[in-house]
């Protein structure tokens, strides 16, 4: 697995986490402007809403997090990490085979480990169909160096079981 895409499910949480600072922090507002309102009866119930809503957002967050790490701690004792070399680097940016630059370095890091460790298929799974296999340049490069695209892990642990069978 090439180690920019811990990089990237890390980014994408840290982003993740700002939004949902961001709307607890609008929630906690709201509540305290509706505390503010003494004359509506409507408000008491609302406000119970909107606190149960930013403790289970909490919650929500909490297991996102724990998930995420849970996956990143699996991945480190039993999948091989595929690091930046100077020529993954060169290749994925200043030669893309995609326009997205993380995406460019994911596919640079999959073609010079494929590459570099002879003719065994590889697998590899991404979920991102229009950057690796819509577009023609990607997927031919993928399939030339023996690496066998599954966008859903669904397929991916199908093809798997059907390899252990025959």
């Amino acid at each position: 697995m090439p180690s920019v895409c811990i990089w990237e499910a890390l980014t994408t949480f840290e982003g993740a986490l700002k939004r949902h600072i961001t709307l607890i922090l609008e929630l906690e507002r709201q509540i305290r402007e509706f505390n503010r309102n003494k004359v509506s009866t409507r408000i008491g119930p609302l406000v119970d809403h909107l606190e149960q809503s930013v403790a289970e957002l909490g919650e929500l967050f909490n297991e996102s997090k724990t998930r995420l790490i849970a996956a990143i701690e699996k991945l480190r004792t039993s999948a091989e990490l595929i690091g930046l070399s100077s020529s993954i680097l060169d290749d994925g940016l200043n030669r893309p085979l995609i326009n997205d630059p993380t995406d460019s370095l994911i596919l640079a890091s999959l073609l010079d480990h494929a590459n570099s460790n002879g003719s065994t298929e590889k697998n590899f799974l991404s979920e991102n169909r229009r950057d690796f296999d819509e577009q023609a340049y990607p997927r031919a490069a993928l399939q030339a160096a023996n690496v066998k695209y599954f966008e859903l892990a669904s397929r991916l642990l199908e093809w798997r079981r059907s390899q252990t069978e025959s």
